[in-house]
């Protein structure tokens, strides 16, 4: 046994010398590649978020949280994607919603916290103009020939001849590249409301990696496993176990980690679903670049300067920063195939799927064109579409009629009405919690202030009883003092009584007996003798 315990002990001094990161790679060389340990301590906490610009939006914010929230919770229901894995380190990542000064306070108490963990407050930051304007065109230049652009009208595209001097032939002050002269974008409300707002997510450092989803989107099956850490659950990550796992996939890069084609052009990526790791130093060189002139968005809009700023996006970056069309599905492809060929949404978008998380198939679906789904809800509810009809031509009449609700619509209202039902069934659970939380406080109260009176009836009794002391204390000093005085008197009258029978030639004893008994003390103290002697000198 002793020789046991000497060998337990050596092995452990032997573990202690070992240095610590020494053991650490040990354990990490130990594990195997498809579940690498944290080196660190648990990791930063990764994040889905949003982005809302102002009031109109909360309606597919509101549809767009719970779908996810829905999609979250059966993941967890059925073990995750991973379930097999059980060594990788999960944490379920936090739901932010990135507001501007424009949305109200109501708005946020309605998001937060039944849809969302927290509310992030960003500033408005417009588009730089010099980001918006076109660059000149070099086609034509030195007089070779005439140039052509394109310009987008209200009944398609157009083709226009431009002059020899890079002016444009056409009208209506535009500058050849489909959009105004102003530098404007061509939704208005990216102008009024967004800017490059939403690229704040790049400054929530805090997070390891963080997936952004427009808030105009639906999510139709679960993607936080792109936030996985393991490489093998998704497009996220690009085979560097080490830094996936330390980083949350996409090896040591910042900024921009997948993102998913966009219709067209279809080398570009829609900023509508994006997997970023956030670093300031990428959003200032951004919007550095974008004040400087040095990339432009070809749409006016964030997804145009992304693009320019990732333009290696399609071409250089690896495989897994291409994320498949079903993780950003825009319905515009929808609207323009499904009644011709729906084929092309059912099995080139939705199709084939093998149930495997990032192995296609639809994710999100993204409402990008207008009018939005809850606007025509809207329009349908209140009767405006037919009302409309009245004042239009038949053919006019004839394509508004056209424009009925479609599949991805009436799903879009089926998920909104689900929506509405658990915010009102939380906020319901949520008014019962707050009427239990202000009866206790209320409760509380009522017993702190019963306390109070309590503790001031007792010290207004200690008050008084001190009071009445103070006031009797002259008459117990003086009872004191006559109770003294009239002690010693007593033991005078004895003592001058003992020395006569002494003198008389009594014993002492017998003396003391007779002298006491002539003074009365020998009724009053018939205690012991001890007693009897601090009662004389006036000790007791």
């Amino acid at each position: 046994a002793r020789a046991r315990q000497r060998r337990f002990r050596s092995s452990r001094l032997l573990k202690a010398a070992v240095p610590i990161s020494g053991r650490r790679a040990d354990r990490d060389r130990s594990s195997s590649s498809s579940s690498c340990s944290y080196m660190y301590g648990p990791p930063r906490p990764t994040a889905i978020a949003t982005f809302l610009a102002s009031d109109d939006h909360y309606p597919g914010a509101q549809t767009m949280l719970h779908s996810l929230l829905r999609q979250m919770s059966s993941r967890d229901n059925e073990g995750g994607n991973n379930s097999s894995n059980s060594s990788t380190c999960y944490y379920p990542p936090e739901l932010i919603v990135l507001v501007t000064p424009n949305v109200s306070r109501e708005v946020k108490d309605m998001l937060c916290p039944i849809y969302c963990t927290r509310i992030v407050d960003v500033d408005y930051v417009p588009m730089p103009r010099r980001a918006t304007a076109p660059k000149p065109s070099s086609a034509g230049a030195g007089g070779g020939g005439d140039a052509y652009t394109i310009d987008a009208t209200q009944n398609g595209l157009r083709v226009k001849k431009k002059s020899s001097n890079g002016g444009s032939s056409s009208r209506n002050g535009s500058n050849g590249y489909g959009r105004s002269s102003s530098g404007s974008s061509h939704v208005s409300a990216w102008d009024t409301n967004c800017g490059l707002s939403k690229l704040a997510i790049f400054t929530l450092e805090q997070y390891s990696s963080l997936l952004y989803i427009d808030a105009d989107c639906l999510v139709v099956r679960d993607v936080s496993h792109l936030l996985l850490p393991d490489t093998s659950s998704g497009p996220g990550g690009d085979g560097d176990c080490a830094n996936a796992n330390a980083n949350g996939g996409g090896g040591g890069r910042l900024g921009l980690i997948a993102a998913a084609p966009d219709i067209f052009p279809p080398d570009k990526f829609n900023a509508g679903v994006m997997l970023i790791r956030p670093s300031i130093a990428v959003y200032d060189d951004i919007l550095s670049k974008a004040n400087a002139g040095e990339i432009t968005s070809y749409d006016g809009g964030d997804t145009g300067l992304l693009n320019a700023y990732y333009s290696d996006w399609f071409a250089s970056m690896p495989s897994s920063a291409r994320l498949p069309f079903g993780y950003n599905a825009q319905r515009f492809m929808y609207n323009c195939t499904f009644s011709k060929r729906p084929q092309y949404w059912n099995e080139g978008v939705a199709g084939d799927d093998d149930g495997k998380a990032g192995k296609g198939g639809l994710y999100v679906i993204h409402y990008s064109s207008t009018p939005k789904p809850w606007e025509e809800l809207e329009r349908r509810t209140n009767g405006s579409r037919d009302a409309a009809k009245g004042f239009l031509d038949a053919a006019s009449a004839g394509a508004v009629s056209k424009t009925a609700a479609t599949e991805l619509d009436t799903l879009w209202e089926e998920q909104y009405r689900k929506a509405q039902i658990y915010y009102y069934e939380n906020d319901m659970k949520n008014a019962v919690n707050r009427r239990r939380i202000e009866e206790a406080q209320r409760r509380r109260a009522r017993d702190e202030k019963k306390n109070e009176q309590l503790l001031l009836a007792k010290r207004r009794a200690e008050d008084m009883a001190r009071a009445q002391c103070d006031a009797a204390a002259p008459a117990v000093v003086a009872a004191d003092t006559d109770d003294r005085n009239g002690m010693h008197s007593v033991h005078k009258t004895v003592s001058k009584r003992y020395k006569e029978l002494r003198r008389e030639g009594m014993n002492p004893a017998d003396a003391m007996r007779k002298a006491r008994s002539e003074a009365g003390l020998d009724k009053c103290y018939s205690a012991s003798a001890a007693s009897q002697v601090g009662r004389m000198f006036g000790l007791m």
